[in-house]
């Protein structure tokens, strides 16, 4: 028998379903006994305790009912809610229509400036389109608006944690520090005051987790559970962490039969998935997850970011570099992407591009000295430049201070000094070069030994490695003159993926 509910309270549940990573629930202003965002015991969340990794052969969905004749909450204008509910379906269709919900979510503040509920999902809404800064104002207005809203500060802080995860994206780990920062000490203030604040303990579990401090951040977790069990930011996080213990089966249903069974749209859930079937070695189903996820939003960062890297691990440098291009257009100083464009235009033999874009992302950033060498073995090999060359195998070796004694070293005094002699050493301790400087692997003795050990820090092989899992190469799939080295472009992180 199906109970009737306040659609305001339905539409609450909804909303948070499908901007769940991005911070928690919105509360109801009034107390009901109807489950809201979560609230109530039913056998799917008794079967959560126990934790326990399930198959299940196909995904459900959970049905929602909304009352042919609305029931209207008191205390809130009428119009704000009608406005409210047509925000709501506008998000829950598949894909979500953000721009009317922004439209309506936005009517409704207008109608009732006190409704924090509207502000909330404005806020979300915003975060799912990519706009941190409209969705920061949005809470601050709430917070104006509200001003003893601790949930306004808990999704303030929120935001501030988003921010410090862009700033160290790009590079800038001095204004991610500060970012990071402010948004703990304003969800301490929070949590100080209301020990089970949702939004807060949501954001704290976040950062907790950018910590890789799991279990902190699992006690945050837990406290929303406790309160509200189908939390599906806090399911989501939950699940991260598992993955970040390597708990793939556990995280895999978590994702599965929690998150996505409560909303089939999260963007989120889906990305986090994919992260697991790649831990799982499974990546046909991580790559199904990662575009259906860039399906239901294209501006999916995180999942753009992972595909292109599957796609470059199978030296598919056309498809990684489309992926690559389209983050660059959002985000045109984030590193990771950069270089990662970069290294498909080297695999594609757009040499050029590959120069441009790493002189780019070392103007942006010092910690990728790794750059300067690539560049150099560009300047050597494809465009014959030995001089430019030289220049930056000598900026890569003061940047990492490589001794004289270093192969790479040696091997710019070989292409400045064509006389220049190697130091000579004991026959039983020579090393054997090839045409390019680099290290010949030692020859056996006749009793089988090893003559002498492999080079320290030796030149890494132009040829990227390919695993034991690769496929093979279809004809289309061109091998380049000069392979780029494998890429070092690191995959989201959890702390990425759960925001």
């Amino acid at each position: 028998m199906q109970r009737q509910q306040h659609w305001v309270t339905v539409p609450l549940l909804l909303i948070v379903a499908i901007l769940a990573a991005c911070g928690g629930p919105a509360q109801t202003t009034k107390q009901d006994k109807v489950p809201s965002a979560g609230q109530g015991a039913t056998t799917e969340e008794s079967a959560q305790k126990k934790e326990e990794p399930e198959e299940a052969s196909e995904l459900t969905v959970r049905q929602v009912i909304v009352p042919e004749t609305p029931q209207y909450i008191e205390g809130i204008d009428k119009g704000a809610q009608d406005a409210f509910k047509e925000g709501v379906v506008a998000v829950y269709t598949a894909p979500p229509d953000f721009g009317v919900a922004v439209e309506k979510f936005s009517d409704a503040i207008k109608k009732d400036k006190q409704f924090l509920e509207a502000y909330f999902n404005l806020g979300m809404t915003y975060e799912r389109m990519g706009e941190k800064e409209k969705a920061l104002a949005t809470y601050q207005d709430a917070l104006t608006n509200n001003p003893d809203s601790l949930d306004a500060k808990g999704y303030v802080g929120k935001i501030f944690l988003a921010k410090a995860r862009d700033s160290r994206i790009a590079g800038n780990d001095f204004e991610a520090d500060q970012w990071t920062d402010k948004a703990k000490k304003l969800l301490d203030e929070v949590s100080v005051k209301e020990p089970d604040n949702v939004a807060a303990n949501n954001s704290l579990a976040l950062y907790w987790l950018s910590k890789d401090d799991t279990k902190t951040a699992e006690d945050y977790v837990k406290k929303v559970l406790s309160i509200e069990p189908r939390n599906v930011a806090a399911l989501n996080t939950r699940g991260l962490i598992n993955y970040m213990n390597k708990n793939y089966q556990i995280a895999k249903w978590i994702f599965e039969q929690k998150v996505l069974q409560t909303d089939p749209n999260s963007t989120e859930a889906l990305t986090n998935l994919g992260l697991t079937y790649l831990a799982m070695n499974e990546k046909p189903r991580a790559v199904a997850s990662f575009q259906k996820a860039i399906q239901l939003d294209p501006e999916n960062v995180p999942a753009r970011m992972n595909l292109a890297a599957i796609y470059l691990d199978y030296l598919n440098y056309a498809a990684a570099q489309d992926q690559y291009r389209l983050v660059i257009e959002q985000q045109p100083e984030n590193v990771e992407a950069l270089i990662g464009f970069g290294t498909s235009s080297w695999g594609l033999q757009a040499y050029q591009d590959a120069v441009s874009t790493y002189e780019k992302v070392l103007e942006l950033s010092k910690k990728h000295n790794m750059l300067l060498e690539r560049l150099g073995k560009i300047y050597e090999g494809p465009l014959s430049d030995t001089k430019t060359a030289v220049d930056y195998y000598k900026k890569y070796i003061a940047a990492e201070n490589l001794p004289p004694t270093h192969v790479l070293a040696q091997k710019v005094q070989i292409l400045e000094n064509s006389n220049f002699e190697m130091p000579k050493q004991p026959d039983s301790e020579q090393q054997q070069l090839d045409e390019q400087g680099n290290p010949l692997p030692p020859q056996p003795s006749d009793d089988g030994a090893t003559k002498q050990e492999p080079t320290e820090n030796p030149v890494p092989a132009d040829s990227p490695p390919v695993s034991n899992d690769q496929p093979e190469k279809s004809q289309t799939d061109q091998v380049p003159i000069a392979p780029p080295p494998a890429e070092d472009v690191p995959q989201q992180s959890e702390e990425q993926q759960s925001e």
